[in-house]
């Protein structure tokens, strides 16, 4: 457990390495025969357990500092014994994971905790299955965990929905380009689009060709990846945490390692911080945020940027009229229910909200002192910890060593900062 205490947020800090482009980068890079260099590389625990999910399958990966070195190794030639991988709660791992294990020619079981045995894999397990894999659900259908058995694919023509997660193409399109014929990939539904597009940018830097008109993805058979060198950009949605946090408490911060020409969807956070009232400056790696003290009220469509829902949320404690979130359904699969956990916890600290299936509305107001139940949810305990700045009294939070899943250092830079806190035993 933690305790925040009311305090302001000042100073510089440099954005962690983006969790969602580190991921991208290790698949792209292990399936090239010669060696890639991922320079940058987040160290966050998502991250570790694909690492530890690549070496088992025989990639090979050399860590040095924030290094990376990765080549294929031994991921594609026989396995004589079976492979157990625990991906802990990580979806994106997850999902990457068991298309790259379906194309190792080996016997893989891949599991998770308990509530990655909850969220949905139903879109990837059918078109694996379409595609030839031999794939066997051990517990319950269409979940994990899964037995994956050595077998020959081959690209199809599929339509794969994605309004539960983007992450079923995104693991599709990175094996496809090694498979025989070509790949057709029909899009249904548009939550989470843009990081399919930062997926197709990571294929871009390792040589591989596709085409992209409307929701249809084509990508050529028969490819070869070519090593690539790559920094990865520091995180948009971490660095939110930051940004707010000034905006709320009346601070002024720099956040460098941003990257104004991203390939992140989730730099649209910029434009919505301009629009609530805030001074924003955007130079080619850095972001200037000087606090105005009032946020303007907003409707958003947020169906593009899942992950930053939890940290604008707590935008409505500054603002002068609601903050409005809408085309967030798929916020119930992620580490928690972020739609009802978001809700229950706004409450706790004396925010009024309105929720649906797809949205959530959360009326003005001051904060009150609360226990925060984080579901062990990094997202909650990280927006939490930025609300409880802005208030008058501590607010507690359980859970806050989850903040390593995507952003170990958090605390680190809070305290840097200015943020106050202690840590205490349960």
């Amino acid at each position: 457990m933690v305790k925040i205490f009311p305090s302001v947020i000042n100073g510089t800090i440099t954005a962690p390495p983006s969790k969602s482009l580190s991921h991208r980068a290790l698949i792209a890079a292990v399936l090239c025969k010669k060696i890639t260099r991922i320079t940058n590389l987040s160290n966050c625990h998502d991250v570790l357990l694909t690492i530890r999910a690549i070496r088992k399958l025989g990639g090979k990966i050399q860590l040095k500092n924030n290094k990376a070195f990765v080549c294929q190794n031994n991921l594609l030639t026989q396995g004589k014994k079976p492979i157990k991988i625990n991906c802990g709660n990580s979806g994106t791992t997850a999902r990457i994971i068991t298309a790259l294990a379906a194309i190792c020619n080996k016997e893989v079981v891949i599991d998770g905790d308990h509530r990655l045995q909850e969220r949905p894999m139903a879109p990837l397990i059918s078109a694996l299955k379409k595609m030839g894999a031999a794939i066997y659900e051990l517990k319950t259908k269409n979940h994990l965990p899964l037995k994956i058995m050595p077998s020959t694919l081959r690209n199809r023509h599929l339509i794969v929905d994605i309004n539960q997660s983007s992450q079923f193409v995104t693991a599709l399109i990175l094996i496809s380009p090694l498979l025989e014929n070509n790949m057709q990939i029909k899009v249904l539904g548009n939550h989470s689009f843009l990081y399919i597009n930062s997926t197709l940018e990571i294929l871009k830097l390792a040589g591989i060709k596709f085409f992209i008109k409307g929701q249809k993805i084509l990508i050529k058979g028969g490819q070869i990846f070519k090593p690539f060198n790559y920094a990865i950009e520091g995180d948009y949605s971490a660095a939110s945490y930051f940004l707010i946090g000034a905006l709320l408490t009346g601070g002024q911060i720099t956040v460098k390692n941003l990257i104004k020409d991203s390939i992140q969807g989730d730099k649209y956070l910029l434009k919505i911080l301009k629009k609530s009232g805030c001074k924003v400056t955007v130079n080619t790696n850095q972001v200037f945020l000087q606090s105005t003290k009032s946020v303007f009220g907003l409707t958003i469509n947020m169906g593009n940027y899942p992950d930053l829902v939890p940290s604008l949320s707590i935008l409505a404690i500054g603002s002068s009229k609601p903050i409005l979130m809408k085309n967030i359904a798929h916020l119930v699969n992620k580490e928690s229910n972020r739609i009802t956990a978001m809700s229950e916890n706004l409450k706790i600290i004396g925010l009024h909200t309105k929720i649906t299936d797809s949205s959530l509305k959360i009326l003005p107001g001051k904060i009150k002192d609360g226990l925060i139940n984080s579901y062990n949810d990094h997202r909650l305990v990280m927006s939490f910890s930025i609300a409880a700045l802005s208030g008058h009294k501590e607010i507690i939070i359980n859970h806050a060593e989850s903040v390593k899943k995507s952003y170990p250092d958090f605390f680190t830079d809070l305290k840097k900062t200015g943020g106050k806190f202690r840590w205490i035993n349960h």
